[in-house]
């Protein structure tokens, strides 16, 4: 390739990824920013008065009558995430008074099961203790004012109640269970209605941020539950790691004598004796043990070894080794049988002419050999083997699947236990894969060397 068509190709790859960088940047962007336009203050001003006369109830003439009586001033609007901050000025009406003026009219509200003396003294007590508090006042006030779906909404906050109602709202909200009939009359006449929560001015962003947050929190930090997942992992490795040396060398031995019978078959037969009859029988007992576990699946292969042949074995964990370990001999020793019989004749006869004897020759000359061809699919074997183990879960052993399952259980969250049990096993199939390409690329310098 010329310099040319790099530097081209080059030019292609940068240009792309600026691209879909620009991209998601400008979405991000216009997703954040994306809100209602700011009210001026005649629109902000209309807006708090609507909110005002929203929040007496339709009976509550009193409530009604003191709204009609404020006065407002808009002092500034400021953008808050996906809302805004309306501070405002109210000049409330004299409550007080406009109390006294109706007090015959919730005196005449009785419905006769309370005398009358008795009612007269129960309104007097309650409004002349609440009298003092319910003078005329000037109140600065911040009220959030939210985007919901490109229109504006005023919240009804006990801020703003306050500073409509001053002194009447927390009388209302300590009074409320009175069984005093006189005083649910008042409150019948002053009823006031805010809003109980508070509106979510975040972007969807930050609504993501938080609830990412949260779930990590529930799932990983609640009861400690980060240490299912560490347990499962060491668990993980444990099993493999183990299983991966009794596979290796089940399968080199396999690998032998199936390669060496194949290879020395006719030799052999011609000689006849009791070697041969020995080799025969362990190349017949190797074949039916590649049949029977590259047959099978390998769940049912690990649920036999546990219930049925170790099932007087207490330890899982021994167990689940045991069968990955058999199961992986398996195909390992195919590996490694194909890259023995790859190897030229004349590898052996050169062991040979060294004084090296057959077992010498395969452990000195071969298959080292065999180990530089097989790594790669030797490496695909232990990817493989990694991600097997997280079926033993059927026989009850807690690994790493096994614990995001759990977790996932208890928090009725998938999402987040699962998604991280996945990228643990990512990062585990991409350092083995590093590895061994070190390993390769180590090897290939050594034989350079020795060339």
């Amino acid at each position: 390739m010329t310099k040319n068509n790099k530097l081209k190709k080059i030019l292609i790859t940068v240009g792309v990824i600026v691209v879909v960088l620009a991209a998601v940047v400008g979405g991000l962007y216009l997703s954040v920013s994306r809100t209602a336009e700011i009210p001026s203050s005649d629109e902000a001003a209309v807006l708090v008065s609507n909110a005002i006369d929203s929040m007496y109830g339709k009976n509550s003439a009193v409530a009604k009558e003191i709204s009609e009586d404020i006065e407002l001033k808009i002092n500034d609007i400021e953008q808050d995430g996906t809302g805004c901050l309306i501070n405002v000025t109210i000049d409330s009406a004299d409550i007080g008074a406009l109390l006294e003026t109706h007090l015959d009219e919730i005196v005449a509200l009785d419905d006769g099961t309370v005398k009358s003396d008795e009612l007269k003294a129960s309104i007097n007590e309650k409004v002349v203790s609440l009298l003092p508090t319910t003078e005329k006042t000037t109140a600065t006030v911040d009220i959030i004012c939210a985007d919901v779906d490109g229109t504006w909404k005023v919240y009804k906050s006990e801020e703003l109640a306050d500073a409509v109602y001053p002194g009447l709202y927390k009388f209302n909200q300590d009074n409320s269970e009175s069984e005093v009939k006189a005083v649910k009359r008042l409150l019948t006449l002053t009823d006031i209605k805010i809003d109980k929560s508070e509106p979510d001015t975040r972007n969807w962003i930050q609504r993501s941020v938080d609830e990412l947050k949260a779930q990590f929190k529930l799932n990983f930090i609640t009861d400690g539950r980060w240490k299912m997942i560490v347990n499962g992992l060491l668990t993980t490795l444990e099993i493999t790691g183990v299983s991966l040396v009794i596979g290796v060398v089940l399968g080199i031995i396999v690998a032998a004598i199936r390669a060496s019978f194949d290879k020395n078959n006719d030799e052999m037969k011609k000689r006849g004796g009791i070697g041969y009859g020995i080799m025969s029988f362990l190349n017949g007992i190797c074949k039916i043990y590649l049949t029977v576990i590259r047959g099978t699946p390998v769940v049912v292969q690990v649920l036999i070894y546990y219930f049925i042949i170790f099932k007087s074995l207490s330890n899982g964990t021994l167990v689940a080794m045991l069968a990955f370990g058999i199961n992986s001999g398996a195909y390992v020793a195919e590996i490694f049988r194909g890259g023995i019989m790859s190897i030229d004749n004349g590898q052996f006869e050169a062991g040979r002419s060294l004084g090296f004897n057959y077992v010498q020759t395969m452990c000195h000359v071969v298959i080292p050999q065999v180990f530089k061809a097989v790594l790669p699919t030797l490496c695909n074997e232990f990817i493989a083997l990694l991600k097997e183990t997280s079926i033993v879960g059927y026989v009850g052993e807690v690994d790493l699947t096994k614990a995001g399952d759990l977790i996932r259980g208890r928090t009725f969250s998938a999402f987040m236990p699962l998604i991280l049990v996945a990228l643990v096993y990512l990062a585990l199939v991409m350092l083995l894969t590093f590895l061994v390409s070190r390993l390769e690329r180590r090897l290939r310098k050594s034989e350079r060397r020795h060339e």
